[in-house]
C-alpha cells in the first residue's frame, strides 16, 4: 500500500512439507512444522514470521489490499516447473523457486487473482540458485 500498489494481490506458493504459511492460514493461527520434508528446503521455515502471517489476515480484518493468497504445490510440480523454466529460459533455478513457477505453468495464477487486475499483468519473482544442484532433479521423481 505504501508504494501505491494498493490493488496488487500477492500469491504465495509453497511446496507440501515446507508449507508453514499455508497451514497457518488454513488454521488461522501460527503453525510450527515438525520438520521441513520438501526438496524445496532453501526458503523453508518451520514457522512463518508473525508479520508475514499477519499480512495474510489483514485483508480479512480491514478489507485492505494487498490480498494475500497462500497455496501449495507438490515437490513434483515444483521440479517440473524448474525443468520447464530451464528449457524456456536457459536458467536453472532451485525447487523453492519452482513452487511459484508451477502456478504459472499450470495456469493457476489466473484462478487465484481478483478482478482488480484489469491490465492482466502478473509478476513472478524468480529467485534462487544458491543451492541448485542437478541431483535434486534426478533423485526425485515427479508426481
Amino acid at each position: 500500500r505504501e508504494v501505491g500498489w494498493a490493488k496488487t494481490d500477492v500469491l504465495v506458493s509453497e511446496t507440501v512439507g515446507c508449507d508453514s504459511l499455508f497451514q497457518s492460514v488454513q488454521k488461522n493461527e501460527l503453525v510450527t512444522l515438525p520438520a521441513i520434508t520438501s526438496v524445496a528446503k532453501s526458503l523453508g521455515a518451520a514457522q512463518v514470521s508473525p508479520t508475514a502471517f499477519d499480512l495474510t489476515q489483514q485483508w480479512k480484518r480491514e478489507g485492505k489490499s494487498p490480498r494475500v493468497t497462500s497455496t501449495t504445490v507438490t515437490d513434483g510440480q515444483a521440479l517440473d516447473a524448474c525443468k520447464n523454466f530451464a528449457n524456456h529460459h536457459r536458467a536453472l533455478v532451485e525447487p523453492a523457486c519452482g513452487a511459484c513457477l508451477a502456478l504459472s505453468y499450470e495456469g493457476r495464477v489466473r484462478d487465484a487473482t481478483n478482478d482488480t487486475n484489469d491490465a492482466g499483468c502478473v509478476v513472478v519473482q524468480v529467485c534462487g540458485g544458491a543451492i541448485t544442484d542437478l541431483s535434486a532433479f534426478s533423485s526425485s521423481s515427479s508426481s
